[in-house]
């Protein structure tokens, strides 16, 4: 053992800090390259880290600087850290950032952990979803316990088992083959495991069992068991008392967090990115390369534009007091209306790039496809949509005016294989919705008349072939794992070109470019203009394209997947209110008025949504608590809280959780007396009907049916008003 290994200060804390660095930088491509991580966009590569004499200078001041120098044996191999130092790391962190409100000061004690930069970027990555949360984790990790009790407590006792007793033994038999076959390939650190759950490589009861492998195998587990220990054991000194409450919060605890995406510390996407890089995060290609893992095929350029900003338009909510304000003043805009639909937002990406014909002539063809969610993340069920919608786009009269005219170097270009062809994008923002009749659809969907007629052309021969918007099937469906929707309805109210969608807070025209070469960004748009195109001009060529799927579809005699959303010229609130009243009486969800301006990606005025929303008046039953993190006076502290009260809706307790102050909310937690048995007015947008089994007796029996109980609950519930013992006004 060399003098520096004896003077290596001792303690896990310290040796969990240094447990992924080497004592001196090793020359190599590990170090000369970086990557860049997530949407925080940093290096993977550490900082470089302090030579032996700073580190050890205080044990280490008779030494000369010459022998401080000399470089480690070479037989010292570097050590990979630990899920349990890497926790134990999280929970120096976690403590540390919550010790203080300052931003700059949580920047400063972020930068200290660089060896957790992998970690945190991925965890912070916003675009990530792991497809598991702790509440799943937390009753798998229970139900394993009671199968333990089970098998060897109750089950070897019985003389006579009944058919409950046989589903028992045998579910509890199957956990225990697949976590046996999970011990076969335990990830080796936290971010291996996020990976595989991340890419969907393990999922359902194959990620429970393997989730739980890895608490087991890393100590995680054990080290949870061990903090809570003691707290009612007279023995133990004030020493392990003080040792277990280092140990919070709990490794299992911090392991919790980790699956939520959220450890508490009171840090953000931004503050992350601060601390380690001095800017604001750009959201870079980045896959973990992972021993083992296959990595994800790389992001296009065109797609890691798209993930830098990636910001939709949102609408503010409208009401009636506020409308005529709408219309008043002497910069007052057009304003566009249509109904507002009952689905899913969906954001379809196309990339095109120009290509010669058999004959000669030059069209466009898609390169590639995508569908995106308002928060930016692919659904993989719309490949029909998909499907369509690049087949027949490139047939489409308007394609060459909307991506402008190909210039003579875009033609060499594709003619040329061996140089890459210009690629253009267009965005088309919609609705996914899933049609239905109404004798099909769900109870609250059958309330609306047909989806696909706009109160312009609506009329009493449409009654006889009437669907509706069907929310729960289009909710349920589009997140369905390997599945794919058969007939998608897709209405799209707004198409953009990439400039348009990326680069809307930059006002400025481009810069100039040269004779003869087209510029693939601005997708044909003329550089001399500073603002994007208005509504209005967009919705004429978004027009042209419904009517050519339309068209196409015909000859087909298919029903288009594409369909038209007819936007209708309003100027007055008497106009408005007409379609509010039309929207009423239809059943719509609503209706949306947009202003004929340019694309503002984010929640903007510009565009106002008007629901019809209702309220009723019930008794408080009870109440549900958790730790959350909440400013009050100012400061931001983890307390016991307020999560939501419970509410009985036609039989079924609704949990509402909206509408509370911080305040509210730690002081109904303190004392829940102040909120149960009151009387309270929740306002909701709609009702909602599931199916349950039923619990009478001899379901099952027969022909093998099941009889099911119609359960209802409440969309968007949020407190209006909370009374006293009853409603005196």
């Amino acid at each position: 053992m060399t003098v520096l290994a004896r003077l290596r200060p001792q303690g896990s804390a310290l040796r969990s800090a240094t447990a992924t660095r080497p004592r001196l930088p090793v020359p190599g491509p590990s170090t000369s390259r970086t990557r860049s991580l997530g949407s925080i966009g940093i290096d993977a590569v550490p900082r470089k880290q302090p030579s032996p004499r700073s580190r050890f200078a205080p044990a280490c001041r008779h030494m000369t600087y010459d022998f401080l120098n000399r470089p480690a044996p070479s037989s010292l191999q570097e050590q990979k850290a630990s899920p349990l130092d890497e926790i134990t790391r999280l929970r120096e962190l976690i403590n540390r950032a919550n010790s203080t409100n300052s931003t700059l000061d949580k920047r400063r004690v972020v930068s200290e952990f660089d060896d957790l930069r992998p970690l945190l970027a991925f965890l912070y990555d916003p675009y990530c979803r792991l497809h598991t949360t702790s509440d799943s984790v937390h009753k798998y990790l229970r139900q394993r316990k009671r199968d333990k009790e089970w098998l060897n407590e109750h089950a070897p006792v019985l003389t006579a088992p009944s058919n409950r007793a046989r589903n028992k033994t045998q579910y509890a038999a199957l956990r225990d083959k697949m976590e046996q076959d999970a011990r076969e390939q335990v990830p080796e650190t936290l971010l291996e495991l996020f990976y595989l759950l991340a890419s969907r490589q393990i999922t359902g009861n194959e990620a429970m069992a393997t989730i739980h492998i890895f608490l087991q195998a890393h100590g995680i587990l054990e080290q949870h068991e061990y903090a809570l220990s003691g707290s009612d054991d007279p023995s133990l000194s004030t020493t392990d008392l003080f040792r277990r409450g280092l140990l919070r919060p709990t490794a299992l605890e911090i392991f919790y967090r980790c699956l939520d995406r959220n450890l508490k510390a009171g840090v953000r996407e931004k503050t992350i990115c601060y601390a380690f890089t001095g800017h604001e995060p750009h959201r870079p290609n980045y896959q973990p390369k992972l021993k083992g893992i296959p990595e994800l095929p790389p992001m296009s350029p065109t797609t890691a534009a798209l993930r830098q900003q990636f910001e939709v338009a949102l609408g503010n909510t409208l009401t009636r007091a506020n409308l005529p304000t709408l219309f008043s003043g002497q910069d007052a805009s057009k304003w566009y209306a249509s109904r507002k639909l009952d689905g899913v937002r969906c954001i379809i990406i196309v990339r095109l790039q120009p290509e010669t014909s058999p004959s000669g002539s030059q069209t466009w063809k898609v390169v590639s496809i995508s569908s995106l969610s308002r928060n930016g993340r692919p659904f993989s069920t719309l490949a029909v949509l998909e499907r369509e919608i690049s087949t027949m786009l490139t047939s489409f009269p308007g394609l060459s005016d909307l991506l402008g005219p190909l210039s003579e170097r875009d033609i060499a270009s594709s003619a040329n294989e061996s140089r890459p062809s210009p690629k253009t994008t267009l965005i088309l923002d919609g609705e996914v919705c899933v049609l239905r009749p109404p004798d099909k659809a769900s109870s609250p969907a059958a309330k609306q008349l047909d989806a696909s007629v706009t109160a312009r052309d609506a009329g009493p021969a449409d009654q006889e072939l009437s669907v509706v918007e069907d929310f729960a099937a289009v909710v349920g469906l589009i997140k369905r794992k390997e599945y794919t929707i058969p007939d998608p309805a897709f209405f799209p109210f707004d198409l953009l070109t990439l400039e348009e969608f990326a680069k809307w807070r930059s006002r400025l025209p481009p810069p100039p470019r040269k004779t003869g070469v087209r510029n693939a960004v601005t997708n044909g748009i003329n550089p001399s203009k500073q603002k994007g195109r208005i509504f209005s001009e967009r919705l004429a060529v978004l027009e042209s394209l419904v009517s050519h799927f339309e068209a196409a579809s015909a000859k087909r005699s298919q029903p288009s997947l594409v369909r038209r959303l007819t936007q209708h010229t309003v100027s007055t609130p008497e106009q408005v209110e007409e379609m509010l009243g039309l929207a009423s009486k239809r059943g719509w969800e609503g209706i949306v008025l947009r202003k004929d301006m340019e694309y503002e990606g984010k929640r903007t005025s510009a565009i106002r949504k008007f629901k019809q929303w209702r309220d009723a008046e019930y008794k408080v039953v009870g109440i549900t608590t958790a730790t959350m993190r909440l400013p009050i006076n100012g400061r931001f502290e983890e307390r016991k809280a307020l999560s939501a009260i419970q509410i009985v809706h036609k039989g079924t307790r609704v949990s509402v959780g909206s509408g509370f102050t911080s305040e509210q909310r730690v002081e109904f937690a303190r004392d829940p007396k102040r909120i149960i048995g009151k009387a309270v007015t929740v306002e909701y947008f709609d009702e909602s009907k599931t199916f349950a089994p039923s619990n009478a007796k001899g379901k099952g029996d027969g022909d093998g049916g099941e009889e099911r109980d119609e359960v209802y609950s409440l969309r968007f519930p949020r407190i209006k008003h909370i009374w006293g013992q009853k409603r005196d006004v």
